[in-house]
């Protein structure tokens, strides 16, 4: 198992009507891309978000079935819009303030427990 997941801060000036869409579109990858067993992603409401105020995470079979994923044209399209509503320096410069975190063979921590 392969599991992927990802946090954005927005640049300043970026719509509620521009996040919803990312919200749309991000949900909506696994219905267009084969290769994703699940995804959830949403807003954060975290008081210890650290101004991330959107994130996800999917689920892959292996970390094949993540890079045909992550070459997909529907996500690279999806990427070229996104990365201009990210995150600016104060020199304008676009930043890659999107947070990842890939774990490959994970584990189910019911399948660890101790009995009481």
């Amino acid at each position: 198992m392969f599991i992927h997941m990802f946090s954005f801060r927005w640049k300043q000036g970026v719509t509620e009507q521009q996040k919803h869409r990312v919200f749309e579109e991000v949900n909506a990858l696994k219905d267009h891309i084969p290769g994703i067993l699940d995804s959830a992603a949403g807003f954060n409401t975290s008081p210890r978000g650290q101004g991330y105020e959107f994130g996800g995470v999917m689920k892959f079979n292996d970390r094949a079935a993540y890079e045909a994923y992550n070459a997909h044209p529907v996500h690279q399209q999806l990427l070229t819009w996104l990365w201009a509503k990210l995150a600016a320096t104060g020199d304008g410069q676009v930043l890659s303030e999107a947070l990842e975190c890939r774990y490959e063979q994970c584990w189910h921590l019911s399948n660890h427990r101790k009995s009481i």
